[in-house]
């Protein structure tokens, strides 16, 4: 689907046009309502797809507060924090759409 993936690219070049103030909790709560609306058309990540994209960029989602904990650990800015929180649930979202258009 080109315009999710126009929109999530959207989102990460300019997060300020989405969500105000731009923070790691306001981003992940836009991030939680997107994903809602996006489960009514039928798109949903699967925790393998969101497992899968957390580790590709060097992060363990596993634990009582996911991939947080392991921002906090490397010392990452709020800034830094919500790019590579986008990054990660964009590329959930490709994977689950790829696994959908997969021929049978």
């Amino acid at each position: 689907m080109e315009n999710l993936s126009e929109l999530l690219d959207c989102l990460a070049k300019r997060p300020q046009m989405l969500v105000r103030p731009v923070t790691f909790a306001t981003v992940r709560g836009f991030l939680a309502g997107f994903a809602m609306g996006l489960r009514f058309t039928g798109i949903e990540w699967s925790w393998d797809d969101y497992h899968a994209s957390a580790e590709a960029r060097g992060w363990d989602p596993r634990g009582n507060i996911g991939i947080e904990r392991d921002f906090t650990r490397k010392g990452l800015s709020d800034a830094e924090m919500v790019r590579e929180l986008i990054a990660v649930e964009a590329d959930a979202y490709m994977r689950a759409l790829a696994r959908a258009n997969k021929p049978a």
